[in-house]
């Protein structure tokens, strides 16, 4: 009697797990949505919005050239690339 019971208490629990699946997954694939959508805004706002009479800002490029072959060749840690990147980034703000 109590094996039906367990047997179908299991039932019961991956059922519930199979419906919490099939509402989390549309939720994760909007987070992800929402996050290409901000980054690709972010990216045109950095580098096509002119700043100082240039059509495109040559700072940001300079610096993202730069973190990708540090991320690329050398194959440092992210947190080394943006603080190198900032470091750049406020070395070129006096120019």
């Amino acid at each position: 009697m109590t094996l039906i019971i367990s047997d179908r208490c299991l039932s019961l629990k991956l059922l519930i797990f199979k419906l919490i699946c099939q509402c989390v997954t549309p939720i994760n694939v909007s987070a992800v949505a929402i996050m290409v959508v901000v980054t690709l805004n972010l990216l045109y706002q950095i580098l096509w919005v002119p700043t100082d009479g240039l059509p495109v800002n040559w700072e940001a490029i300079l610096i993202i050239i730069l973190a990708g072959f540090a991320l690329f060749k050398y194959k440092l840690n992210a947190a080394w690339v943006v603080l190198g990147s900032s470091i750049i980034g406020w070395g070129l703000s006096y120019i």
